[in-house]
């Protein structure tokens, strides 16, 4: 099994497995964006910034980078099931949904994934690599 564990300016890059999988399966931008996304994994799958919710505008932000450029591949990451959008309900109304920017935890180290996002990436060959 393939790993990285680095740290750069903007978070510690968290464990990456499927290294090689996915180097081979991704464009060189989607790998990149992949494993910078990482240090933007929270222990539940979650995307966050300082242990607050951020989405893939305010990450290109903070990387400085060409927004429409970032989306597009934001897009394709989801598309191959590495990010996702995963309705999961509220901690106080439970009873009303919201959805969240997360990360396939099957491919980034989450020591305690939320069940619906696991359930969500079950559908992608991720699961059993």
């Amino acid at each position: 099994e393939n790993v990285i564990n680095n740290n750069m300016k903007g978070g510690e890059i968290i464990m990456v497995k499927h290294l090689t999988n996915l180097f081979q399966e991704l464009t060189t931008k989607e790998f990149a964006v992949a494993v910078v996304i990482s240090s933007f994994v929270s222990d539940d799958g979650i995307i966050k910034h300082n242990g607050k919710e951020v989405t893939g505008k305010d990450i290109c932000n903070m990387l400085g980078d060409n927004y429409e450029t970032f989306n597009r591949v934001i897009t394709k990451l989801t598309r191959k099931g590495i990010l996702g959008r995963v309705r999961i309900p509220d901690e106080i109304f439970k009873f009303h949904e919201l959805k969240h920017f997360c990360a396939n935890p099957f491919i980034y180290e989450v020591n305690n994934p939320k069940k619906e996002i696991v359930e969500h990436f079950k559908k992608y060959k991720w699961d059993d690599m």
